[in-house]
């Protein structure tokens, strides 16, 4: 007996050393294979990538702006990284003002069309509106409209955040901002569904329990097809919401701290959450299950020397992180990538911004391939200085964790 329990000690030791080894395993290692750059022929002015998604035929959609006009700017490429089309709100169009607008989403439909969601800070009338492109398979315009709130009127700020495909349609979500006659405000998550000619099935508007709504999405579909996102402020929390297919709100949840939802390269039906519960705690990574209520959450060995503007968390749970590095010293922020094992305790980083090559240190799009552990970044190619000679537009660099 005595024989027995010393060997079953023995087990158990090696099973703790084992997940120990485990848990303390380095993180894979980030490889840049290779980089193509797309330069702006029409205006020469750097273009910054706000989002981006594979489409069906293994090409890439991104959307943004140009920088220097302020003009919503979006194109295609080929898996290869070689531009295909391109497309620039307010050159082609007939709409009263093209500059001042910003593509933040893409949808890629499956007839090969594609839906650029966005907003216009400038615009006539007393409600600055919403910017929504339908392009299609080459790249020409649909149609382009602005868009508010069928339900308000007056003076107000409209605002899409994201857009994805939903089944064979469009889904919407954005925030609004409201004053009345008596200029009080009212804020708004605005929730759009669109059926493929982009036409409305149906439009909410949810009231938040913030003074005003900061950060909005992503906008994430569920493994059972309905919709989920968050809504966050600096020093007030976050919010988040599950919502039919009819477009009831079926939950909804406020943590404390600023929170963003992590977005499945393979969805398990759970919902996950990454961020800070506050200025002092570490990073953190809640998992919530169908009806949001929280399973469990772990936490980091304390604050990422890094700032996320997206994450993806891959089949072996480890998280893909894309941003930027964030310095003390002063220096200019660096582009960045950073993986996080399962258990959020080993990372490895890589830095994008290098010679000869200079960028904005931010990295805010980025999608998977569809090849096991790759991405595609799109980030922004910028001159520091008037005389600065090095290349501007936009690089897609592809990435492989190995």
């Amino acid at each position: 007996m005595a024989l027995l329990l010393h060997h079953c000690r023995n087990i158990a030791l090696s099973l703790a050393v084992f997940a120990t080894m485990l848990s303390s395993a380095p993180a894979a290692q980030l490889v840049l294979t290779r980089e193509a750059i797309i330069n702006d022929d029409l205006t020469g002015a750097s273009l910054l990538p706000n989002s981006m998604v594979r489409a069906n035929d293994g090409g890439y959609i991104m959307a943004g702006r140009i920088n220097a006009t302020q003009q919503a700017w979006a194109a295609k490429v080929g898996a290869d990284g070689n531009l295909i089309w391109r497309h620039q709100f307010g050159v082609k169009d007939k709409l009263p003002i093209g500059q001042g607008a910003d593509f933040n989403g893409v949808a890629a439909m499956p007839d090969g069309s594609s839906y650029l969601c966005g907003h216009m800070p400038r615009a006539p009338g007393m409600f600055m509106p919403a910017l929504l492109t339908h392009l299609d398979a080459a790249g020409q315009v649909l149609s382009e409209r602005l868009v508010i709130p069928q339900e308000k009127a007056g003076h107000g700020v409209a605002y899409f955040s994201d857009c994805v495909r939903w089944g064979n349609g469009v889904a919407i979500v954005g925030r609004l901002s409201h004053f009345s006659e008596k200029g009080e405000r009212e804020s708004f998550y605005w929730v759009i569904a669109l059926d493929r000619s982009g036409n409305a099935r149906w439009e909410k508007l949810i009231p938040t329990t913030f003074d005003a709504i900061g950060d909005v999405g992503p906008l994430l579909v569920t493994k059972a097809s309905r919709l989920v996102f968050s809504g966050s402020r600096a020093n007030q929390g976050t919010e988040l919401f599950l919502i039919s297919r009819t477009g009831d709100l079926e939950a909804q949840k406020r943590l404390v701290g600023q929170f963003s939802l992590l977005r499945p390269v393979v969805s398990d039906g759970a919902f996950r959450l990454y961020g800070y519960p506050s200025e002092n705690e570490p990073f953190r990574v809640i998992t919530l299950d169908e009806r949001l209520n929280e399973i469990r959450a772990i936490d980091a060995r304390g604050r990422l020397n890094f700032s996320a503007y997206l994450a993806y968390q891959m089949p072996d749970q480890s998280l893909v992180l894309f941003g930027s590095g964030i310095h003390s010293s002063g220096e200019r922020y660096t582009s960045r990538i950073l993986h996080l094992d399962a258990a959020l305790r080993s990372e490895q980083f890589l830095d994008l911004s290098r010679p000869p090559f200079r960028d904005t240190g931010f990295v805010k799009a980025a999608v998977p391939t569809g090849n096991a552990g790759e991405f595609v970044v799109a980030r922004n190619l910028v001159k520091l200085a008037p005389n600065d000679n090095h290349p501007v537009g936009a690089a897609l660099d592809f990435i492989q964790i190995r």
